[in-house]
Order: C-alpha cells, then structure tokens, then sequence
C-alpha cells in the first residue's frame, strides 16, 4: 500500500546528505567504530515501577526528524554547520498508553553516562560524519536515538528540546510481527493512519493526528509536557 513506501526522494537525499541511507538493510554505513543500538544490542531496560516483568507484546517505534526541512527545500543541500538528522528508535510494551497520553522526551529520560560521539566515514559520500548515540528509558519504552551531521557542532550544540513533532519527516509504528500500526509521512499526508484509534489527536511528538488549532498555528509540538500555568 502506498502508506507504507518510505523511499521517497527528497527525504532520501537529506538522510544521505546527514548519513541515513533510505534502504534499511544498510542504515548503518561501515563505520569505523560499532555502533550499539537495537540492530546490535537488545533495547535498554525501562527504569520505573510500572513496566511488566515478561511483557506479553512489544511495539517498534521509529521517528525520523530532520532540522530545516525547508530550508533543504530551498537551498537544495544541508548546511553542514547547522543541519542535523536524527532517528528515533524505542520499544514498548504500552503503545494504546503512549498515544492516549502523548510521546514525550526529556532529559530524564536519558542515561547520560552512555552518551557518546562517533565519527564515521561514509564512502559513498567520500566524506566523514558524526553521531551523537543516547540511551534513553521511560517506565513504558527504552530505545535509543541517534543525531547526525557533517559536522560536529550540529551535534554538540543539539538539545532534546530540538525535536518537535513537525520536524518528524516520517513516522511509523510495528507489532512484534511486523504488522504496520501506525504511519505518517510528511509527503503523502493522505496516507498517514492511526490503526489503532483512528483519528484521535495525539501530543508530543507524535506528528500526526493533531488538534485542528495545532496544525493551523501551532505547527512546532514540545518533546516534553508542558507544565500547568
């Protein structure tokens, strides 16, 4: 179905320009440094009271951001010292929770004694790139999340708070066997689908459903909840 084709060409090129290859057999370029993350190593474990001990299902989330995707539009490349692209990876034993409740990311979430930088040379590039890898664990999801650029400022000066749900340039959600769940992606919103509650808006990073209001003049959703005034 055509919701689930991810191998669209403008983001393509900017998750090749940033590193991330389209085909995702082969997401991770030979680096020069292994790279732990849910391909190589198991998810880290949830810290919190309320996880299951033998979880009876697993969902596969992954979000895929990119900084300025109009100014890629415009310009027609990434600005190597500005531009960044990050990926998402978690998984989850309460996805029904998550969505009723909204996907939030803060800096509590993350483990900050595994933070670490790489510095990988993609050849078909013929250029060196950097990723900056955190661990991050909730009481109902842990995974990881990557952040990429040309250069390492991008990734040195990036901060949780950069990721919004209208930088999410796609989105998609899988059940222990493979089963598409959910999907959005930026350049056929028409496909995107909620298989689960249809259209019910959903915060924080999620980008898609959203209030009618959000979407007309709140384009930039928070990765964390926002306190009560």
């Amino acid at each position: 179905m055509a919701f689930w084709n991810f191998d669209l060409s403008l983001l393509n090129s900017v998750r090749r320009s940033l590193g991330f290859i389209a085909n995702e057999a082969e997401m991770a370029p030979s680096p020069t440094d292994q790279t732990l993350g849910p391909s190589t190593a198991g998810p880290p474990t949830p810290h919190g009271d309320q996880q299951e001990e033998s979880p009876s299902r697993i969902w596969r989330i992954d979000f895929k951001f990119v900084s300025d995707r109009q100014g890629v539009e415009r310009l027609g490349s990434v600005h190597s010292l500005v531009d960044w692209s990050a990926e998402l990876e978690l998984e989850t034993w309460d996805l029904a929770g998550i969505m009723r409740d909204g996907l939030f990311l803060t800096q509590d979430n993350v483990r900050e004694e595994e933070g670490r930088l790489l510095k990988d040379y993609w050849p078909e590039e013929e250029s060196w790139g950097y990723t900056r890898s955190y661990t991050i664990v909730d009481s109902r999801w842990s995974g990881y999340l990557y952040v990429c650029a040309w250069d390492v400022r991008p990734v040195a000066n990036f901060r949780l708070h950069h990721l919004t749900a209208d930088k999410v340039e796609m989105a998609r959600v899988e059940d222990d066997e493979e089963n598409t769940v959910y999907c959005y992606d930026v350049d056929a919103p028409d496909c995107s689908a909620n298989f689960i509650y249809d259209d019910m808006p959903m915060d924080g990073l999620w980008p898609w459903p959203k209030e009618e209001c959000e979407v007309e003049g709140q384009p930039g959703q928070p990765s964390q909840p926002q306190e009560d005034s």
